[in-house]
């Protein structure tokens, strides 16, 4: 069964991606989650359009029935993670290798710390609900923005909202946090005033 994860590389992309499995396999010759995860984060490869969740989802297509990838499966799993990031692109793999094959790592260098709580957080049941997490607060943005609350019915939906860069603006945030008792269950004024202050985006 392990043939059906064959990906046909060149000898010399074949030679550069076993020196980053090697460099990430555990003792097994085994990638595990967080190991893959934090490739994803070293080299760059999370984005908005690339989430955890989604490299998440490409893991679990990838890996074998213990959890883990072997070599084939990891060359597979990179295989699948090219075409979500460079669906356009007409050999998805050239793009992913270039990404993959980088001596610059990680976007600014944000390559998480290699300690306990790390890999207690890089596991699939925590991405799960962070997952859920985001996607209540899309939920909660997509209700509150200005277009949706004058038409009192969604018009504009997410996908359209980020494709555009669209934000709320101040009293639609401040409706939400009313409406959902924020303040002052959570918060008072004064804290609200603070994070306003922070997150707001005034014209120049």
């Amino acid at each position: 069964m392990e043939s059906r994860y064959n990906v046909t590389l060149k000898k010399s992309e074949e030679t550069r991606l076993d020196q980053v499995f090697m460099e990430h396999c555990d003792d097994s010759y085994q990638i595990h989650l967080h190991q893959f995860l934090l490739l994803a984060f070293k080299k760059g490869l999370l984005s908005n359009s690339c989430p955890l969740q989604a490299v998440l989802n490409v893991f679990n297509q990838a890996a074998d029935k213990t959890g883990t990838l072997s070599k084939n499966r990891f060359y597979f799993g990179i295989n699948l993670l090219a075409r979500l990031l460079y669906p356009e692109h007409p050999s998805p793999i050239d793009g992913m290798l270039t990404a993959m094959l980088a001596e610059k790592e990680g976007a600014l260098g944000k390559t998480p710390v290699q300690d306990e709580l790390t890999l207690q957080l890089l596991q699939a049941p925590v991405i799960r609900v962070l997952e859920n997490c985001e996607e209540g607060a899309q939920r909660i943005f997509t209700t509150y923005l200005n277009e949706n609350v004058k038409s009192k019915r969604v018009v504009v939906g997410w996908k359209e909202i980020a494709a555009r860069g669209k934000g709320l603006i101040a009293r639609n945030f401040l409706r939400y946090v009313r409406a959902s008792g924020l303040v002052p269950g959570l918060m008072n004024i004064e804290g609200l005033q603070d994070t306003l202050a922070a997150v707001l985006v005034f014209p120049t």
